[in-house]
């Protein structure tokens, strides 16, 4: 068959064959089919030992391909959904979840303790008897589909409670002052150079 046009490229070729019912054998002439201009003959009761032929009309090319996977990809970005999840970002357009942020609730937020900036953990006390954490039990932010039932996620904000103001004004005041002294002393660094051109004239 061609390929381009889907028609026949030698004329069809038939020949009847039989069956021998007693020795169950396949009865039929040599069978001849022309090829390139070339007589090919083949037997098929195999009454002829004619080896198998790898030639072919015409020299074979790829008509169609397909892809199912994604080329090699260098790692670009790093991003946060709302949910929690963990997104890489490749070379390739992939984008694969690898991680998500565990996200909590406490029935008594006040039972924590901080154990420094925004950091706190969970601590034991005696309710009714019985050791039990004072801000209860962890509940998890996420229901069955993996949704989240409170809370978002918000990538690359920075929250107010992340802030100590007394340490960033001390920075400040730090920065402040190290300009000021930078800059008195490239004033006094001025008028030495205009001293020195003075006493030399």
């Amino acid at each position: 068959m061609d390929p381009k046009n889907k028609t026949p490229i030698n004329e069809p070729t038939w020949e009847i064959v039989g069956f021998d019912s007693a020795t169950h054998k396949m009865k039929s002439a040599p069978m001849t089919l022309d090829f390139k201009g070339n007589k090919l003959t083949y037997s098929l009761d195999k009454s002829e030992n004619h080896d198998s032929s790898d030639l072919t009309y015409q020299d074979s090319k790829l008509l169609e391909a397909s892809q199912d996977g994604k080329p090699r990809g260098i790692f670009r970005d790093m991003r946060i959904e709302e949910n929690g999840v963990i997104s890489l970002a490749f070379s390739n357009g992939v984008v694969e979840p690898v991680a998500r942020i565990g996200i909590l609730a406490f029935t008594n937020d006040q039972g924590l303790r901080k154990i420094g900036g925004n950091v706190y953990e969970m601590q034991e006390g005696t309710i009714n008897g019985e050791n039990r954490p004072l801000s209860g039990n962890p509940i998890l932010g996420w229901d069955e589909e993996g949704k989240l039932k409170f809370g978002k996620i918000r990538h690359k904000y920075l929250e107010t409670s992340n802030v100590n103001a007394g340490n960033a004004l001390t920075n400040l005041i730090l920065m402040q002052r190290g300009y000021s002294m930078n800059a008195k002393a490239f004033g006094a660094g001025d008028d030495m150079i205009k001293e020195a051109i003075s006493l030399k004239k």
